[in-house]
């Protein structure tokens, strides 16, 4: 196995063919090893709640998975982030500093605002304006920052909705 990466949803040309496998009809993904053999490490990168299928001789396949209880927690207080830039929106005032940006509703999460802002980053938990209509009155600024989107809490769950 040695240095392969084995990509499931890859397009790359054949100039990686040596170092990257795609998975293809052609290519089935199986690694043949026996009890003789050294031992082998791979790494793997996968959804939790997933599975992982070992089949060995005439034992039957096993399916290997991580128990719920080890990243329950994890998934549950997970929050992602997405650069947003540039924005284009109203200058900022006083009580209203996240830009006006649309954003999707998603059950039982809340979006929020990060920005830095001289030495520190800053949190805006009020998205302000969603609407999908563009706001040009006032003073218009190019906004740069990050809209995170994270599992509603009692305190922001109804931010957005």
């Amino acid at each position: 196995m040695g240095e392969v990466f084995y990509a499931p949803q890859s397009d790359l040309g054949q100039e990686y063919k040596n170092h990257i496998r795609l998975h293809s009809p052609a290519n089935s993904w199986h690694f043949d090893l026996c009890l003789g053999d050294s031992p082998t490490v791979m790494t793997m990168l996968l959804d939790p709640r997933g599975k992982v299928h070992a089949t060995c001789g005439i034992v039957p396949t096993k399916a290997i998975d991580i128990p719920p209880e080890q990243y329950k927690d994890a998934l549950r207080n997970i929050s992602i982030t997405f650069l947003t830039a540039p924005v284009l929106t109203r200058k900022p005032t006083v009580g209203s500093q996240a830009p006006d940006i649309a954003l999707p509703d998603e059950a039982g999460y809340a979006w929020s605002w990060l920005e830095r802002r001289q030495d520190e980053w800053v949190e805006q938990s009020s998205m302000g304006s969603t609407s999908v209509n563009a706001t040009f009155t006032g003073q218009q600024v190019l906004r740069e920052g990050w809209l995170k989107l994270s599992k509603a809490t009692d305190t922001n769950e109804t931010l957005n909705g």
